[in-house]
């Protein structure tokens, strides 16, 4: 038989204080685990379903988008007017360029009948500087095109653009030639297959046309400060997209050889407005024997001195 184990005093005191410290650290970790875990007071089923719908709802509410919406129409020739003929410009060769069709009347009529109205007529919009501006949605600089075809003739004859775009001179046809921008102090050849690439830095109406080397036609470049607006495609219709709505807006259309012509417009939201602008051309007819008398007397276009300076380079 084992005898008893029998303890001191002082061992007997000793072990009772590490059973009491054992006992409290097993309590102390007991509580922490209760204050981490997450208190749940009782709730229905259905508020808690409700917080979660309210809380995905606020996440996912789309940002308010800007009363926006389209006028489409077409521009057409007073009743009885004639269309004019573009001037010729200082500066713009009359010889034909060897291996280029003929030059024709058509090739001084910028402006003629489409389908259903007339071909490049700018039409554009303006509005209270405030408001209208405020609605109009973000833009980036774009890049737009002025290419002397294979035939030697310059497209598109009108050209839109905006503030801070590129514009892209093209030569694809088979010469050499001396296209300007605007009124320059000298111009540069652009050689078959090239592209010059231009900012256009300021607002403005630039007349295009090539120098001494050989003829290629004309064309305008109309540089605004806002995108809202369409140049009329080869029916004589237009389209603008993004239009300020539920305000008072002015349409205008117009061309370097016709007066504006004005009409105030209210688009509803999200809707489209149909209008028909009647457009009439400036007094002064120019026919091509009057073109060929300007380059004998070197009078050049009554309006060159008004002509804004060309677009830089970057």
């Amino acid at each position: 038989m084992k005898a008893m184990t029998r303890w001191a005093p002082a061992e007997r005191r000793h072990l009772f204080w590490l059973s009491f410290v054992a006992l409290f650290a097993l309590a102390l970790a007991a509580c922490t685990r209760e204050e981490a875990a997450p208190s749940r007071e009782p709730s229905g089923e259905g508020e808690a379903e409700g917080a979660d719908t309210v809380d995905t709802a606020e996440s996912a509410a789309p940002a308010a988008q800007p009363a926006l919406g389209r006028i489409v129409g077409r521009v057409v020739l007073k009743e009885g007017a004639e269309l004019p003929i573009r001037p010729r410009k200082r500066g713009d060769a009359e010889n034909q360029v060897e291996g280029c069709p003929e030059i024709e009347e058509a090739d001084y009529r910028p402006v003629f009948e489409g389908e259903d109205g007339l071909v490049n007529i700018l039409v554009t919009l303006t509005g209270d500087r405030e408001r209208f501006f405020k609605e109009l949605p973000p833009r980036a600089p774009q890049e737009v095109e002025l290419v002397i075809r294979a035939n030697c003739r310059l497209q598109p004859r009108l050209l839109g653009a905006v503030v801070g775009d590129a514009l892209l001179l093209k030569n694809r046809s088979e010469r050499p030639m001396l296209p300007y921008v605007g009124v320059q102090s000298f111009v540069e050849t652009l050689s078959s297959g090239e592209t010059r690439r231009q900012i256009l830095e300021s607002r403005g109406v630039f007349p295009v046309g090539c120098g001494v080397t050989g003829f290629c036609g004309s064309a305008d470049l109309v540089v605004l400060a806002h995108p809202v607006f369409d140049v009329t495609d080869a029916s004589g219709r237009f389209e603008i997209e993004n239009v300020p709505a539920d305000q008072d807006i002015t349409i205008h259309a117009w061309h370097p050889l016709f007066q504006e012509v004005k009409e105030s417009v209210r688009v509803p939201r999200g809707e489209t407005v149909e209008v028909e602008l009647t457009i009439t051309p400036l007094e002064r007819h120019t026919s091509p024997s009057e073109i060929r008398e300007s380059t004998e007397t070197g009078e050049g276009s009554p309006n060159e001195s008004a002509q804004p300076t060309e677009p830089k380079k970057p």
